[in-house]
């Protein structure tokens, strides 16, 4: 079957690159299997401080590949089914404990919309288009994917995205919050940042992940409970306690994650 999600680690740096050229990046079933299999194994690296996921040839990912649906979303138990393999792949970005980034460049179309959501940071080029096609294929769009994107971008501009199922210019997109525009390369831009990011002490990023996820789904009192946790295990760790010898000693502190 076409398509692959390919991997290369450089240093502390995670490169994911969606690579179904033909279809434009378009994600088949086994590309989200793919995607689920590989930051299940990412997250248990304890070595890896960020992620960045791309497409090839110019092209974040263009949707779910259609070609497949009449075989694999034909009826509802099968729509179901294909769902469920879509969501567990983007639980599994949303669940990493590193920090995650999509850098977009040219078409990112429903699915690719939703990995992008999935992801912490999301950078774009200035010539990126994006849309929700759902009204023009007869289906309603994945609810776990419409909570992130709700999250993200508010329900009076995802309305404004799946109802007139238009091309979205990345400025508009930036403007409802969706992705940063930069110049230049994309995936220099999000390099640049992850090796930014990988300097940083690996708990603290971890905590601030665990808390927002609480604020944004739990209550209040469930959130605090979480924010108090972390700051208990950040406060007692060795990264604290040899960030704050490299502050009096005036020097990088060098973290790695106990």
């Amino acid at each position: 079957m076409a398509g692959s999600v390919d991997l290369t680690v450089d240093g502390a740096i995670a490169n994911v690159k969606l690579n179904n050229v033909a279809r434009r990046n378009a994600m088949t079933r086994a590309m989200w299997r793919d995607l689920t299999d590989l930051f299940t194994q990412l997250s248990r690296n304890s070595d890896i401080r960020a992620a960045i996921i791309s497409g090839s040839d110019g092209n974040f990912a263009a949707g779910a590949d259609i070609s497949e649906f009449k075989e694999v979303r034909q009826s509802g138990e099968s729509a179901v089914k294909y769902d469920e393999n879509t969501e567990a792949a983007l639980c599994a970005i949303d669940d990493v404990p590193f920090v995650t980034i999509a850098a977009i460049d040219g078409f990112c179309i429903g699915g690719g919309i939703s990995i992008a959501s999935a992801c912490d940071i999301r950078l774009s080029t200035p010539e990126a288009k994006f849309k929700l096609p759902p009204a023009r294929l007869a289906i309603a769009y994945p609810f776990d994917s419409l909570v992130r994107m709700v999250r993200i971008i508010g329900v009076a501009n995802c309305k404004r995205m799946l109802l007139t199922a238009d091309n979205f210019e990345a400025t508009a997109m930036e403007v409802y919050g969706f992705v940063e525009v930069v110049e230049g390369d994309v995936l220099d831009v999000a390099l640049s940042m992850a090796l930014r990011i990988s300097t940083n002490a690996p708990l603290s990023i971890t905590a601030t992940k665990k808390i927002l996820s609480a604020i944004e789904g739990e209550s209040l009192e469930a959130a605090r409970g979480v924010a108090n946790a972390q700051r208990d295990l950040t406060l007692s760790s060795n990264d604290y306690a040899e960030a704050l010898k490299a502050f009096i000693e005036k020097r990088e502190p060098r973290f790695r994650g106990i």
